[in-house]
């Protein structure tokens, strides 16, 4: 009768977890753990779109149950807090004035639109997932893609990019829009990469062998 009983008792927490009843055991002080947000207008978008409980603040529990922020032409200067994002997996900020934007932290992210912004810099490493980025009206002068294989569509048009590898995402069809890169010298692909450009004329195009 024990064993039975055993088995009956893990069958009942197999099913609560099972049914998304059963939080992660960091949820309890998560709870009470809450993001102080750098940006006034953020905070506020963040505060109306996501404070679950109604109190006036956004606690980690609720920050990590967020899937997808839709925050475009809402007078942002930093999102220093979307880390706090953890299982994000769709990202639009675009038409804002953030300068610095660092995503590392949002492994989950899979589209992100930051067109809009005069970026300067913009931190996509590690991010395995992101299979599209837009990146387009900035004043970006490089973007590191070397670990974002799953990338298909990149479009940074109207940057300052010096050069632009994409080779690294040489396992998915890519579609690359860099026009309007006036100091855009070499775009690098992969040798036999799939991949559909759009360049401006003054840009070469060089295969790299591995």
């Amino acid at each position: 009768m024990r064993g039975a009983a055993r088995i009956l008792l893990a069958c009942a927490l197999w099913g609560i977890t099972a049914c998304g009843l059963a939080d992660d055991p960091r949820d309890e002080s998560d709870k009470y753990l809450y993001i102080t947000f750098s940006d006034r207008a953020f905070g506020e978008y963040c505060l109306q779109e996501f404070d679950q409980d109604g109190d006036g603040r956004i606690s980690r529990y609720e920050a990590r149950r967020v899937r997808a922020i839709a925050c475009p032409s809402r007078g942002i200067a930093s999102l220093w807090e979307i880390g706090e994002f953890t299982a994000l997996e769709r990202l639009d900020c675009s038409g804002n004035a953030i300068a610095r934007l660092d995503l590392r932290r949002c492994t989950l992210l899979r589209r992100v639109d930051c067109s809009g912004n005069g970026l300067a810099e913009i931190d996509l490493r590690e991010l395995r997932s992101l299979a599209e980025v837009h990146a387009g009206g900035n004043a970006l002068t490089q973007i590191d893609l070397s670990s974002n294989g799953s990338i298909a569509v990149l479009d940074v048009r109207d940057n300052d990019l010096r050069t632009l590898d994409v080779s690294g995402c040489a396992g998915r069809m890519t579609l690359v829009d860099a026009r309007g890169n006036a100091s855009l010298s070499t775009f690098y692909i992969a040798r036999g990469q799939s991949v559909a450009y759009r360049l401006d004329g003054h840009t070469a195009v060089e295969e790299r062998y591995y």
